[in-house]
């Protein structure tokens, strides 16, 4: 659904074991190791947790969104379950 919105996503961490509870800090620290060392300070970053996630919106509309949420908020970090 990435691809029909025309966006490629980062797949991080794919491969990397993750288990049930303790191993779930691996994907953090991928995340962390993604966040410090390949994007810009002016990028925003959506975090995925699942290869079933469908993206609704092309990246102008989502940044948008962002924009509006963060103005609203305060808040530059976004947390959503």
């Amino acid at each position: 659904s990435a691809e029909a919105h025309l966006m490629s996503p980062s797949v991080i961490g794919m491969g990397i074991e993750a288990w049930w509870p303790e191993g779930l800090g691996v994907k953090i620290n991928a995340l962390r190791h993604f966040v410090q060392n390949l994007v810009a300070d002016e990028d925003v970053v959506l975090y995925a947790d699942a290869f079933d996630t469908m993206v609704l919106a092309n990246e102008d509309e989502i940044y948008t969104k962002f924009e509006e949420l963060e103005r609203t908020s305060n808040r530059s970090l976004i947390f959503n379950a």
